[in-house]
């Protein structure tokens, strides 16, 4: 057993980055996600670059949500998706933001600047004020393409759904997405409500993903399908 101090709870499984065959581990801590490789560090003041890497905004406010072991473009590398859903971006107030960090075939460099223009981090925006994009993200392959795809929730009732694809997604506001991303509402779904993503419940080869309702005992099922662009809607 090994304790590390002063660590989030909210742990996700990374897959082996470490080139160890032990899968890795990733922790939230403020503005900074911790990628540990396992069995390596004691201390994170003393961490280096053979124990695990470091992903921090300097925009985002503090990482509400994380996940990892992903593959957003197909590639066969992990990817990583991080939510900072209070941050205000763009001259907006609590608008959210996600960002997708793309891994390359060394991994990941032992400091990702989230906020610094590059080539492998995609940054999605929330477009209104207090929409709080990104305080909760899932992934599954919704479409069975082979490919992940990015479930993010929003104010307004609505959840994204964000369809990986063989190319990185570009930069943008949740808006500029009008055209490429399918739309769930619902009144009563909360930014803050947990998504359960990674099974199939009606047993059609398609991942699906359920999100809970806000002060009801309403639990609400969306069906995995083809790539296609949908706007569903659910009543309380």
């Amino acid at each position: 057993m090994r304790r590390i101090a002063g660590l989030d709870p909210k742990v996700v499984r990374l897959g082996d980055v470490g080139g160890s065959p032990k899968a890795d581990l990733a922790f939230r801590f403020d503005n900074t996600v911790y990628a540990l490789y396992v069995d390596s560090i004691d201390d994170l003041d003393s961490m280096t670059s053979g124990q695990g890497f470091r992903l921090s905004s300097s925009e985002g406010g503090s990482v509400t949500s994380l996940v990892g072991d992903v593959d957003f473009n197909g590639d066969g590398l992990l990817d990583i998706a991080i939510g900072f859903g209070d941050a205000s971006t763009s001259g907006l107030a609590n608008n959210g933001r996600v960002y997708l960090v793309y891994g390359g075939p060394d991994g990941f460099p032992f400091d990702v600047a989230l906020d610094a223009p590059s080539p492998s981090v995609a940054r999605i925006d929330g477009s209104l004020n207090a929409q709080h994009l990104g305080e909760r993200i899932a992934a599954l392959d919704f479409d069975d393409d082979g490919v992940d795809d990015l479930v993010v929730s929003g104010a307004l009732g609505q959840l994204y759904v964000l369809f990986g694809s063989q190319q990185v997604l570009p930069s943008g506001t949740i808006a500029s997405y009008a055209d490429s991303a399918a739309v769930v509402r619902g009144p009563v779904f909360s930014p803050r409500a947990e998504i359960a993503s990674g099974f199939d419940f009606n047993d059609d080869g398609k991942e699906d993903f359920g999100v809970g309702a806000d002060n009801t005992a309403n639990y609400f099922v969306v069906f995995g399908r083809s790539n296609e662009l949908f706007s569903d809607s659910f009543e309380e």
